[in-house]
């Protein structure tokens, strides 16, 4: 959906109103209003947000120019996309028609090259240049493509990537028979014919599928391609590799003589090449279009190849080339964890220092509802919900149902287990998890509750508020002030604020320091250990969770309930360790960390909070370790083969009692779980790959922690005599 935003709180008036004048706005990042400009005229109108990208599009006609609005001498009603006549190419009377193709081709190149305004059931439109190309000379299998809302919104995001410096492209999650491969070709012979020199790629999931999309749809659209319109080409029986956008090869005298020839013009080429990590590497790319990054071969994984290639669209700092990945999701084992992989890393919501995404890429997510064919208006809009009124599309059929009854009743219908539902719902996602949907066989943990409860929480359980803690006055080991933060790394659940009996429970004797409310709740963590690790673009963070017990000994507390969380990855691993210690002052409940190494040990011995630390219990040791000493002082749960599958197991218990829904009743779930980042990385959890799942290993630890195999008590040493030492509150005199 295209969103307006208040122009003049991003882009002051006067600034805008001043450059508009003087046509001097230039389309790219403006770093100075966080705005990436795609209008090409020289002027900012007004500012949109698509997909969480803010996007700069020009002003309107008015005054003399308001008759560059197509439609605007139409009725209302009729107010609809209709594509321009085009003047015939080779008339009898040539001198009389070439001045009419001179002409059409002044109005028509200004449309293709700065967009054009629409009236659509008098609403004012922008139809930006690279759609306007694709609506007015694509030709389909059929036909040319039709006016779609969702299309002006894909095409608005694409230019953006196009534009900003930042980006090395777009990656489209999509369902199937969206047209996606169309406008992908539509977008590469735009910039084939707009940029000289320039060489726009295609390559499939299959070399044989990467030649069938290039004759079957390039070469096809290429052809019948107004003449007008393209640049001298090498003319051939068959296009087999590639398209020439050059003259002919001419042999003068001179260049025979010579040995060689003569190639001028715009020299461009549009080609493909077979499935393999080194094609197109070190060639100058202008665009590469990887067709169905999610169905690749498991040897080829795309996103091996992604990074392969990525160098050669970039030189220095400056990128050179961008890319245009675009797939319905697959099986992960089929293919689509390369897919998956991409998608997490190009989230323009966490950015890198320097302002790109892990990736460089940016995601776009087309939901099945908002593009299913024969459920659009005569205006091009979605009809998704079942509609009130009587609605007829553009031939004058009537849409019976929206969009949702369709996918559910026709696309969904059918199904025989759970697990062809999952392959349903990912041909036809009506949402990210939808998408990423996985069959219940090939995961440890119930994917069926973890989507119902991650919808639930959607609509029922609001957002957890993020927070930042800090020492009161900056004075450590005093008392942790909790503040609101957007920017916080401490996520709570807003449905229940730690009480004034439990925060800052911490109690002191002769300077060393135990929490106290480890019967009501506890934490686990997954540490790191090194300040520079990075897993192929995958940040390595530190992740934390809090959860109360199944009893909690406080009274007003939940039950079994996780109520923090906490991944992030600071600067260091010490002040890692240091945000773990201030949330376990803060809640005062002691936490379960994996033993990766000694150093968080360590850092809270040396503040005197060694007791913050749970030890394993006899319970949980081998009979070979449990009369060790060494083995029964130190500090969390060790990682190897054996306690991380018992880890994952209970787990997988924990969710399959506590998550999703209640008694089969899909409107009432538990509410056990409020955090949608971690629910995520359950979803995701393999167990072979484990290290990467920093989220799912804190909430296995703290569901351990918060178990019956951990009392809640301290696990301090106790004193010479066997008893438990006195221990009084933090600030509190003692009493000689």
């Amino acid at each position: 959906m295209i969103v307006s935003l208040d122009t003049d709180a991003i882009i002051p008036k006067s600034t805008r109103m001043t450059r508009n004048k003087k046509r001097s706005w230039k389309p790219g990042y403006l770093a100075d209003y966080d705005v990436i400009n795609i209008s090409r005229d020289g002027t900012i109108g007004e500012v949109v947000e698509v997909q969480g990208l803010r996007i700069a599009i020009p002003t309107k006609p008015y005054g003399k120019r308001a008759d560059e609005f197509i439609n605007h001498d139409k009725p209302k009603k009729e107010q609809m996309w209709e594509r321009d006549d085009l003047p015939p190419i080779a008339p009898e009377d040539e001198w009389r028609h070439k001045a009419l193709i001179d002409k059409y081709l002044d109005r028509i190149s200004f449309k293709s090259g700065t967009g054009g305004w629409l009236y659509r059931n008098g609403e004012a439109t922008w139809v930006s240049p690279m759609y306007y190309f694709y609506l007015q000379f694509i030709r389909l299998d059929e036909d040319y493509p039709e006016y779609r809302e969702p299309d002006r919104e894909y095409f608005y995001f694409v230019e953006a990537c196009v534009f900003d410096h930042r980006c090395l492209g777009s990656i489209l999650l999509k369902s199937r028979r969206q047209g996606a491969t169309y406008k992908s070709i539509a977008i590469g012979i735009y910039l084939a014919i707009m940029i000289r020199d320039s060489h726009v790629g295609t390559i499939s999931k299959t070399g044989e599928d990467a030649a069938a999309l290039f004759i079957e749809k390039t070469v096809p659209a290429w052809i019948q391609l107004w003449g007008p319109l393209k640049p001298e080409y090498q003319r051939r029986s068959d296009f087999k590799k590639d398209i020439a956008i050059r003259p002919p090869t001419v042999k003068s005298q001179k260049d025979i003589e010579d040995g060689g020839v003569t190639t001028v013009g715009h020299n461009s080429f549009i080609s493909w090449r077979n499935t393999a990590l080194r094609s197109y590497d070190s060639m100058k790319i202008l665009y590469l279009i990887l067709d169905e990054g999610a169905k690749w071969p498991v040897n080829i994984p795309v996103d091996k190849y992604y990074y392969k290639i990525r160098p050669a669209m970039k030189k220095g700092t400056r990128v050179v080339g961008k890319f245009n990945l675009m797939s319905t999701q697959e099986r992960l084992k089929n293919g689509g964890k390369g897919y998956k992989k991409l998608w997490e890393q190009s989230d323009i919501s966490t950015r890198l220092a320097a302002g790109n995404t892990a990736s460089g890429l940016y995601r776009f997510f087309l939901p099945a509802h908002e593009t299913y064919e024969g459920c659009f208006d005569a205006y091009g809009n979605m009809v998704v919900d079942e509609p009130k009124a009587a609605v007829y599309d553009r031939r004058g059929v009537r849409v019976e149902h929206g969009s949702r009854w369709y996918i559910e009743n026709v696309e969904y219908a059918g199904a025989k287990d759970a697990d062809e539902l999952s392959d349903k719902k990912r041909e036809f996602p009506m949402t990210i998890e939808d998408a990423f949907r996985e069959p219940s066989g090939s995961k440890l943990f119930s994917m069926y509750r973890i989507n119902d409860q991650m919808a639930y929480n959607d609509v029922n359980i609001p957002p957890p508020v993020r927070y930042r803690l800090d020492w009161q006055n900056g004075v450590r080991k005093s008392r942790i002030v909790a503040t609101p933060d957007p920017d916080g790394r401490f996520y709570f659940d807003a449905r229940w604020a730690l009480t004034e009996t439990l925060i800052n429970n911490v109690k002191e004797r002769d300077g060393r320091f135990e929490p106290m409310n480890g019967t009501t709740g506890g934490g686990g963590v997954d540490p790191y250990n090194n300040d520079y690790f990075v897993d192929e673009g995958r940040r390595s963070n530190g992740a934390m969770l809090f959860k109360t017990r199944m009893m909690p000994a406080a009274p007003d507390a939940p039950s079994n309930r996780f109520f923090m969380e906490y991944i992030d990855r600071p600067a260091t691993a010490m002040e890692f360790y240091d945000d773990c210690l201030k949330a376990s002052w803060y809640s005062g409940m002691p936490i379960l960390m994996e033993r990766s190494s000694q150093a968080m040990e360590n850092f809270f011995d040396r503040e005197g909070c060694g007791a913050f630390l749970l030890r394993r219990p006899k319970s949980m040791m081998p009979k070979n370790e449990r009369d060790s000493l060494k083995e029964r002082k130190r500090r969390g749960l060790p990682s190897n083969k054996e306690i991380n599958s018992d880890l994952a197991n209970i787990h997988a218990a924990w969710i399959t009692s506590y998550v999703g829904r209640m008694g089969g009743d899909a409107d009432e779930c538990f509410d056990n779980m409020p955090f949608p980042r971690s629910l995520n990385d359950w979803y995701d959890f393999d167990l072979e790959e484990r290290t990467k799942h920093d989220a799912t290993v804190a909430a296995q630890l703290c569901i351990v922690a918060t178990s019956e195999a951990f009392s809640g008590l301290s696990y301090s040493a106790k004193t010479s005599t066997g008893r438990k030492p006195i221990m009084i509150p933090v600030g509190a005199k003692r009493v000689r």
